[in-house]
């Protein structure tokens, strides 16, 4: 993945999945979620990685 140039804010906006992945790289994925109020991520946290979070409601 060399670059990643799509509307992030309207891919998570209309995101009605727990978890979608948007983008696969050999080191990278780009993932979106809709989490409930209250919601957790679960096993989706990754101690050995870095995440990148942008929240866009909430």
């Amino acid at each position: 993945m060399r670059g990643y140039i799509k509307a992030i804010n309207e891919l998570t906006k209309q995101n009605t999945n727990f978890r979608q992945e948007t983008e696969t790289g050999e080191l990278t994925h780009v993932v979106v979620m809709s989490i409930p109020p209250g919601g957790e991520i679960g096993m989706e946290v990754h101690e050995d990685t870095d995440q990148v979070l942008y929240i866009v409601e909430g």
